[in-house]
């Protein structure tokens, strides 16, 4: 299902893992959506460092966590699920995201590489939770979607985002 699922845990870390090819799946008593790293059930202080994360449909989902740390790891090589024809490259709720995140107290993405993925850092959840993005490097988007993307003002309102490149050939 995933590399990594991550429910209800504290002061975990995650290191230095080569972590791939993960796929949606429908099995009759459970499931994933084809991401490689999983974070929900509201988990403390859950750390993820220098990992190479790719070709799945999403590098990291948090659905719900208190102080999650992204630092240092290289996502590439992610993309949506083909048979989804519901896909839109410009709704933050789609897969193929580096990094989607919603009702997650805090989250620091920094440091990362992310290449070749269909969108970037996407938070589409509202409330006053907040992003760190800082010193990462996002490029060569496989569809015309986001870079970063942080659907509610009320995120926004919190979040933080500086010395970033944003590349796109």
């Amino acid at each position: 299902e995933n590399a990594v699922d991550l429910k209800t845990c504290r002061d975990v870390v995650v290191s230095q893992n080569n972590a791939h090819t993960y796929r949606t799946t429908n099995f009759q008593s459970s499931g994933s959506d084809g991401t490689v790293f999983v974070v929900h059930y509201d988990p403390i202080n859950i750390w993820f460092l220098h990992n190479d994360i790719y070709d799945g449909h999403n590098g990291l989902r948090n659905n719900g966590s208190v102080q999650t740390y992204f630092i240092g790891n290289v996502v590439h090589d992610i993309y949506h699920d083909p048979a989804d024809t519901a896909y839109n490259p410009g709704n933050t709720w789609m897969s193929g995201q580096g990094i989607i995140s919603c009702a997650t107290d805090t989250l620091y993405a920094v440091n990362n590489t992310f290449y070749n993925v269909d969108a970037g850092i996407g938070y589409p959840g509202g409330g006053t939770h907040r992003m760190i993005i800082s010193n990462n490097i996002i490029a060569n988007l496989n569809h015309p979607s986001h870079h970063v993307s942080i659907l509610l003002g009320s995120v926004s309102y919190y979040s933080v985002l500086e010395k970033n490149l944003f590349y796109q050939p």
